[in-house]
């Protein structure tokens, strides 16, 4: 399936706006490859073009956000640490490796053109809103769900599949966490709660002792 850019994507930056449109170009040709049974040479230029697109429009949009003060950055900043660590991964596999079709269409294109379509969208209405603000709207409804794709709401919880929308850091390292992973996609440190040995009670994976009856809690 072809995916074209279109005018509802316009950032009105000049440099993102050109990034999008390479890599809307790089995704056809790939999906067009796929078409003709040439995936080894197709997935090969394209983890070079999103390659290109991560380590250079990334850090631009995060950068041009964080001006701004896009209420989401945060959010926004944890999905592309998510992607980062997840391309990294798929990218050390072999163009032979089991299942690396699959990966490569679910983690790296479909990642790609709903991040893009969802919650490139959602900041770029949030700017174009700050030069012509209209009544009773905000970011916060706006906010896309990474899990389902869907607009979250305003709540703590998406309000279609309820996943847990609120930012909490990693106590180690300070990064952003948005999801439901056992280790920091940043530092790799446990996020689980550690149970005490003594009465069973959950407590924070940073927690020393325990909250409950105040025994040590093996690290």
């Amino acid at each position: 399936m072809s995916i074209y850019w279109n005018e509802f994507l316009e950032t009105g930056v000049a440099e993102l706006d050109e990034s999008y449109q390479t890599l809307f170009a790089r995704i056809n040709s790939y999906t067009k490859d796929v078409s003709e049974d040439k995936f080894e040479s197709g997935v090969y230029i394209l983890f070079r073009s999103v390659d290109k697109y991560v380590q250079s429009h990334f850090p631009v949009e995060e950068e041009w956000l964080k001006k701004n003060e896009y209420p989401d950055y945060q959010i926004h900043l944890a999905q592309h640490e998510y992607f980062r660590n997840k391309f990294a991964a798929i990218k050390r596999k072999s163009s032979m490796a089991p299942g690396l079709v699959t990966e490569v269409h679910k983690d790296v294109v479909d990642w790609l053109m709903l991040h893009v379509s969802k919650d490139d969208k959602a900041w770029i209405a949030y700017l174009k809103r700050q030069k012509n603000p209209e009544p009773d709207q905000t970011s916060r409804d706006l906010t896309v769900c990474p899990k389902c794709g869907k607009r979250a709401g305003k709540g703590k919880y998406c309000a279609h599949c309820g996943f847990l929308m609120a930012i909490a850091t990693c106590y180690k390292c300070g990064s952003p966490i948005i999801t439901d992973g056992k280790f920091c996609t940043n530092c790799g440190t446990s996020l689980e709660h550690t149970n005490c040995r003594d009465c069973g009670a959950a407590n924070k994976p940073e927690a020393l002792f325990c909250s409950s009856c105040g025994a040590k809690l093996n690290k």
